[in-house]
């Protein structure tokens, strides 16, 4: 009943704000581990293109004077832009994972890299560091 899979997703600015590329391959595994509880785990990574990149983590000359100077210029290039880790558990409320209500929780750690982690945007308003969480009611019949 163990899976493990290996995904490799592809998403295409069609809408044309930053008109790059972003992919995303990932390893998940997933496994009962008795009749009540299923685990899983994934990791994975972002690769992004020069003008996805350009368009969220750079800062031209003229925006930095817009900010007053609090975001100096920047340029960043493609490439690695992050790696993310995740985990879920769902534990069945009536005995079984097949049918009834479950309760699940996920959750998930991102950090950015390289040009991506130095970004004024980040490195001075933000952090490298994201983490998701979620909990949930679940039912399966």
């Amino acid at each position: 009943y163990d899976s493990l899979s290996f995904r490799l997703d592809a998403l295409h600015d069609v809408g044309s704000a930053h008109e790059s590329t972003v992919i995303s391959p990932t390893v998940e595994f997933s496994t009962p581990v008795s009749k009540t509880t299923y685990l899983g785990a994934s990791l994975g990574a972002d690769f992004v293109g020069n003008k996805y990149a350009d368009y969220y983590f750079s800062i031209s000359p003229a925006n930095s004077l817009t900010t007053g100077g609090l975001l100096p210029a920047y340029d960043a290039d493609g490439g690695l832009k992050n790696w993310k880790i995740g985990a879920f558990v769902n534990q069945s409320l009536s005995g079984s994972l097949l049918n009834g209500f479950s309760l699940f929780a996920l959750g998930n750690y991102s950090r950015l890299v390289g040009d991506f982690k130095r970004s004024p945007v980040v490195s001075d308003r933000g952090s490298a560091s994201q983490w998701v969480g979620a909990l949930g009611l679940a039912y399966t019949w």
